[in-house]
């Protein structure tokens, strides 16, 4: 599982180069690699990209499933011992107490490891009159305006500016302005409904859905023109249903040739 998960994560990185969560998001949803290398990418959580396969986490528990198989050496075993600081290690040896053919391990938290002690986030105002739900509020409106211009500027074209006129330019920025006001209204209804994504995300969901044409010879001799949208995908129909929208956009469209 460990070397199977780690290979994906690598021709992900290949195929579709994009940030460790985007790449989990297209291993599980756009891609059929975890069918051609029979392994389930939808059970295998997005923290195993971030956390990396060769850190301290990962790296010594894909080690001690190796040598659980029988590849154990003593070299195997020192680095583990030493790399692999938040893992109780018994091995179990043959009669001569020379030869390992195998072992357990249990998972120990280390005092004063990020497990133990992962921190606190704290927030220090002048403004002393303020309760804990205000001020926090407060302070991720400064997350929400970042948002803003992030989505300007990268999901809806903001820049780069190609015009060399003000006056294009002006239009540029003006139209960009309303596209966001229009995403922010989609999103806003999106989140009553509990879908949280950001705006490339919704996009990526929502380009999947084609519309195509399926041609038919009559006996005629004439030919039937059938068109309409492929069916929508179950995340898509959840975007459907909570925008109170068809999910079959431009209905169903017949001509005869």
């Amino acid at each position: 599982m460990w070397v199977k998960g780690r290979r994906g994560a690598e021709i992900g990185r290949m195929a579709k180069p994009a940030s460790e969560l985007a790449t989990w998001n297209w291993l599980q949803r756009h891609s059929a690699l975890g069918e051609l290398m029979d392994f389930d990418f939808e059970a295998m959580p997005h923290t195993r990209l971030y956390h990396g396969f060769g850190c301290a986490d990962e790296a010594p528990q894909g080690a001690l499933v190796i040598m659980d198989r029988g590849i154990a050496t003593e070299a195997n075993v020192g680095w583990l011992v030493e790399h692999g600081y938040r893992y109780q290690v018994e091995l179990m040896t043959d009669e001569s107490g020379k030869l390992v053919t195998g072992l357990t391990w249990n998972k120990v938290p280390v005092d004063g490891t990020m497990v133990t002690h992962p921190g606190v986030y704290c927030l220090r105002s002048n403004e002393t009159g303020w309760d804990e739900e205000k001020l926090w509020r407060t302070y991720t409106m400064l997350t929400d305006l970042e948002s803003v211009f992030r989505s300007l500027k990268s999901e809806l074209g903001l820049r780069p500016v190609y015009h060399s006129t003000e006056e294009r330019s002006d239009g540029h920025l003006f139209i960009t302005v309303l596209a966001y006001q229009a995403v922010q209204v989609l999103r806003t209804k999106l989140k009553k409904a509990d879908i949280h994504d950001n705006w490339a995300s919704l996009r990526e969901t929502m380009s999947v859905q084609r519309r195509v044409t399926a041609s038919f010879q009559q006996r005629d001799g004439r030919t039937l023109n059938v068109r309409k949208s492929t069916l929508a995908e179950p995340d898509l129909m959840k975007i459907y249903q909570a925008l109170g929208v068809s999910p079959a956009p431009g209905g169903t469209k017949k001509l005869v040739s």
